[in-house]
């Protein structure tokens, strides 16, 4: 929901930063370069260097940002970029909760929830991005929800800044995934 709201509002400086990059920086490269800044921020944090944390996870949400609108802008997206992005943002959730789960073991409970909840809500946002015609910008089908990547970024920063609320953070975060999980998967089974 968040990104949703804040993306209209923060897209003219993205889309301004996006083509004052070089050829040679692919939406690809910046793709991974997201990644490699959520393995900083899972090596960080599993040492409990939360500030550094925090600044790769901020880091790896720009990327995020900033990989699609090159490739939109630069009119080269493609389906296998998409691909390559969905499966670096979720390699980018784990790494970032393994480090919380080395640095915080004390909520390993909370970390398995996690990893099932965020399983589920991507296997609902896939079934519909594969039944739903694309009408939007991105290269798949993409709907308004109540749980979307900037959260995550919201609450990955949250427990840097406050670890002694990890446990209610990730709980609370772990219901809104649960629900909007199960709102789309309500959504799609009543599609016909």
């Amino acid at each position: 929901m968040m990104e949703s709201k804040l993306r209209p509002v923060i897209q003219p400086l993205i889309s301004s930063l996006s083509s004052s990059l070089p050829l040679f920086m692919s939406p690809n490269y910046v793709t991974l370069f997201g990644f490699i800044s959520a393995c900083g921020a899972s090596a960080a944090i599993s040492q409990q260097y939360l500030i550094t944390g925090l600044f790769f996870i901020l880091l790896c949400g720009f990327f995020d940002i900033l990989d699609g609108t090159i490739a939109r802008m630069r009119n080269i997206a493609t389906p296998v970029g998409a691909y390559i992005d969905l499966i670096c943002d979720r390699l980018s959730e784990i790494a970032i909760i393994i480090g919380f789960a080395r640095g915080f073991p004390e909520y390993s409970f909370l970390y398995i929830i996690f990893l099932g909840a965020v399983l589920f809500h991507f296997s609902t946002f896939l079934a519909a991005s594969s039944l739903i015609k694309n009408n939007g910008t991105k290269s798949i089908h993409y709907e308004e929800s109540l749980i979307e990547r900037a959260e995550a970024f919201v609450v990955f920063s949250a427990m840097c800044l406050i670890p002694n609320h990890i446990f209610a953070l990730l709980f609370i975060f772990n219901i809104g995934v649960i629900i909007t999980a199960m709102t789309r998967f309500y959504r799609i089974i009543n599609l016909d």
